[in-house]
């Protein structure tokens, strides 16, 4: 689909074949930039298997001790880094 010297001017550019569920053709997808990654972090969500594990209520009273500063928000953040880890 490019020659040679289209790939060495537009080097950052992807080729990926998809597939397509209507049609015998398969289209090709163009990115022409790399992609920026997201620095964004995930949305902390409660895993109701946690509440399995036999030392659940430890890990959660230790990350609420953790800051004795900061308010609610502050530990609530500490619990959510314990229960992820």
């Amino acid at each position: 689909m490019a020659t040679q010297l289209w790939l060495e001017l537009f080097q950052h550019v992807t080729l990926t074949n998809l597939i397509a569920d209507r049609s015998n053709h398969s289209p090709i997808l163009m990115q022409l930039a790399d992609r920026v990654k997201s620095t964004v972090k995930k949305q902390f969500k409660f895993e109701n298997a946690w509440l399995e594990e036999e030392n659940i209520q430890d890990v959660v009273l230790n990350g609420w001790a953790e800051s004795k500063e900061g308010g609610v928000l502050k530990k609530l953040n500490n619990c959510s880094k314990e229960l992820e880890k």
